[in-house]
């Protein structure tokens, strides 16, 4: 995301491509108001572990491709266009570990601190141990102002019964 918005390809009328290779392998390829994005393991523990054709980054690999003709470049985008179906989601639908960790932050900045960890909770086991002493640490904060919010009600009703 970051390299879509430092080249602004996003916004440019000539279809460009973006290629960034690190521990993922990301393609993006588009125009003013179409992106194409995937992606593939590419660090060393997954050196190409995706790629179906090809090979990985040694001797004898493609390092530069030239294309003279832009039409070339158009047809080939036009073809793949014809055959991605486009829609929209929401980065907060989903069972997935993204998607739970995407509501739970939408719920603190709602300022809802239960409602993020009972979302945290659903997460797989090896990713809630990762946030093991947060959880712990929101949960005692959770119980703390329920607490503190129990004294409030009972200090308001002995206050009400005094008053009358």
């Amino acid at each position: 995301m970051a390299c879509v918005l430092a080249t602004r390809i996003h916004e440019r009328e000539e279809i460009c491509a973006l290629v960034d290779i690190g521990t993922n392998g990301e393609v993006i390829m588009g125009h003013k108001g179409k992106l194409m994005a995937c992606s593939a393991p590419a660090g060393p523990a997954l050196e190409g572990a995706q790629i179906r054709h090809g090979m990985r980054g040694a001797v004898g690999a493609v390092e530069k491709i030239e294309i003279d003709e832009e039409d070339l470049v158009s047809q080939i985008f036009s073809r793949i266009s014809d055959s991605v179906t486009w829609r929209k989601t929401s980065q907060l639908i989903g069972t997935g570990a993204e998607a739970i960790v995407a509501r739970a932050e939408e719920n603190l900045i709602q300022g809802d601190l239960e409602s993020a960890v009972n979302e945290l909770e659903s997460l797989e086991p090896k990713a809630k141990l990762i946030l093991g002493d947060w959880l712990q640490a929101a949960k005692k904060h959770i119980t703390a102002n329920k607490a503190v919010s129990s004294l409030q009600n009972i200090a308001i009703s002995q206050l009400v019964n005094v008053e009358r």
